[in-house]
């Protein structure tokens, strides 16, 4: 009985998360995004200075071959332009054109709003309560997978 009581809290967590997850990548379609493009979107503008190519990939665990894809697409369109990053000649780093910054305020920007106030409906309790059981969810799983992968191995 334990079990199915257990499988069934998971269920609905993942069920959530899901929910979640298609409700950004509707949103990305309604815009004419890719989910990936979306996110990676977002990566650029949550980072407006220090955006690279490394960063999207660590940031959304894209492959270096369809973040390269998307951003040239992005400057291809006239949304971003690439200038040697100084510190390290290799990189290059990602900036928004001014046609890319009005894409992405109207896209990203109005999100982070709606995000936002949704947020505001949680109390700061709340907000912290919430985020400490995902984290000791996360803790437990982690654990919980190094045993599996290490009794694997």
């Amino acid at each position: 009985m334990e079990n199915i009581t257990v499988k069934t809290k998971l269920d609905q967590f993942f069920e959530k998360s899901q929910s979640l997850e298609r409700i950004y990548e509707e949103y990305a379609l309604s815009k004419g995004l890719t989910y990936m493009s979306f996110t990676v979107l977002g990566i650029i503008y949550d980072h407006p200075e220090s955006c690279t190519q490394k960063l999207i990939c660590e940031r959304s665990l894209y492959t270096k071959q369809s973040v390269n894809l998307i951003i040239k697409s992005f400057w291809q369109d006239g949304y971003v332009e690439l200038k040697e990053d100084p510190a390290d000649r290799r990189n290059k780093k990602i900036y928004f054109t001014g046609k890319g910054r009005i894409y992405a305020d109207e896209v990203i920007g109005k999100l982070q709003n709606v995000e936002k106030q949704a947020m505001e409906q949680l109390s700061d309790d709340q907000w912290e309560q919430l985020l400490q059981m995902v984290d000791v969810f996360e803790k437990k799983f982690l654990s919980g997978m190094a045993d599996l992968l290490s009794s694997n191995a």
